[in-house]
């Protein structure tokens, strides 16, 4: 999946906090990546959505880079 469409699987108000220790709700960071139309790469990255965070999947298909870590547990379905 891209990271658009795991922020989408996320409650609203799920908070996310990226590798510089920002926090995001899943609903702005969303709507914040929407808006940047400079770097489709980025929005349209394949990602895997774990109870831990949102991670960058490599060409071999695991788990590569942390993008967004979840501070609190959720059931990724």
């Amino acid at each position: 999946m891209d990271l658009i469409k795991a922020l989408r699987k996320l409650h609203a108000d799920t908070v996310l906090i990226d590798k510089n220790g920002k926090a995001w709700t899943a609903e702005d960071l969303e709507y914040t990546l929407l808006d940047d139309l400079r770097d489709q790469r980025w929005n349209r990255q394949s990602v895997q959505l774990t109870e831990t965070g949102i991670y960058r999947i490599g060409e071999q298909g695991e788990p590569e880079e942390l993008l967004y870590t979840l501070p609190e547990t959720v059931a990724a379905s």
